[in-house]
């Protein structure tokens, strides 16, 4: 079954397209109790086609002042397919079977674009 499309984007990656959704859940707080410091939410992705695959779910962790840009959403697919994800299966798969550091993700975005610039 595919996911529907309300409330998705479309994004290129390598020359395939991929539909995705970001839902947000929750708000960690601080090892102090003090304020919100981490947002935390699943990704849902799936292989843009006439007759989708399989759809990989994944949970996020995230600071609260950054966003999960397209270029963070792009990386977790690549990483996912390295990692042996093929989206025309119908078979289940788990990426990593633990959280993708977000941040990591955009420092390393971060550097190349600033490669690039120079």
């Amino acid at each position: 079954m595919g996911m529907p499309k309300k409330g998705t984007r479309v994004l290129d990656v390598d020359g395939r397209k991929y539909r995705w959704k970001l839902a947000s859940g929750h708000v960690r707080e601080d090892d102090d109790g003090g304020m919100p410091v981490r947002n935390a939410g699943t990704l849902t992705l799936q292989e843009e086609v006439d007759k989708p695959g399989h759809v990989l779910q994944h949970e996020l962790d995230w600071h609260i002042a950054d966003t999960v840009s397209p270029e963070v959403v792009r990386e977790i697919i690549r990483r996912a397919l390295k990692a042996g994800w093929d989206p025309s299966s119908r078979s289940k798969f788990r990426l990593f079977g633990q959280k993708i550091n977000v941040d990591r993700i955009m420092t390393k975005i971060s550097l190349i674009r600033e490669v690039h610039d120079s």
